[in-house]
């Protein structure tokens, strides 16, 4: 059986399994997120003309905007440039250096 590493999942309990580094999608995946917030925020409009005003509905907002979220993040992860495809102004962000103090 060969090995397949799964991006979307790891075991919580071995130390190193989260992904923390910055990741930018490729094209495919850009045009793909674009879509997703579009369906999202056509969603939210659609919603906001019937749904009240109400602790509930507040709860819908949170909700539809993690699903967003939590959606685009499952497009970065599948859609990742590799490395020869960046050539893009845009920098990754600067690593913050925490160490204990002197």
């Amino acid at each position: 059986m060969s090995e397949q590493k799964n991006q979307g999942c790891c075991d919580t309990r071995k130390a190193g399994c989260c992904n923390f580094q910055w990741m930018r999608p490729n094209v495919d995946g850009q045009e793909l997120i674009e879509v997703v917030r579009s369906a999202f925020m056509h969603l939210e409009n659609t919603l906001r003309g019937v749904l009240p005003s109400s602790r509930e509905s507040s709860l819908v907002w949170t909700n539809l905007e993690q699903a967003c979220m939590w959606s685009t993040k499952s497009l970065v992860m599948t859609h990742q440039m590799v490395p020869d495809e960046v050539n893009d102004p845009i920098k990754e962000p600067e690593t913050i250096n925490v160490s204990a103090k002197e």
